[in-house]
């Protein structure tokens, strides 16, 4: 699993509050995140509402999930960037998606986040978690 092989390069970060002046598409009222790294959900992080816990979503850094990823947007300053995508659950392994094409980035030095939409990727809105 590409996960697995590749999880050493995800960097430990601890309940990092993150604010997204804009919201996140579907839930524009929610504006301040905690960024959360539960060590036994590693390499998976967690982004929660501060207003309403149970509003989360799971992220994961696309690159363990694929090779080369990269988000043109950031112009090769990827470094400033957290990036991580929006995992889907279900209730098979092999049915779990990550969105690749709407990654959420999180701007490293001011701790601001959005997601962006990149409609002309090459990457998928369900690519499978376990593929490859």
């Amino acid at each position: 699993m590409a996960v697995e092989a590749r999880e050493q390069q995800t960097e430990p970060l601890h309940n990092i509050d993150v604010t997204f002046p804009h919201g996140l598409p579907g839930f524009e009222d929610h504006r301040e995140f905690r960024l959360e790294a539960p060590p036994e959900l590693a390499p998976f992080r967690i982004l929660r509402s501060r207003d309403q816990e149970e509003v989360a979503f799971i992220l994961v850094d696309p690159r363990l999930v694929v090779d080369g990823y990269s988000v043109a947007e950031l112009n090769g300053q990827e470094a400033e960037w957290l990036v991580g995508a929006v995992v889907t659950l279900a209730d098979q392994p092999e049915k779990i998606t990550v969105n690749l094409q709407a990654p959420v980035v999180i701007d490293r030095r001011r701790w601001q986040g959005r997601q962006l939409i990149m409609p002309e990727s090459p990457y998928s809105i369900r690519h499978p978690l376990l593929a490859g």
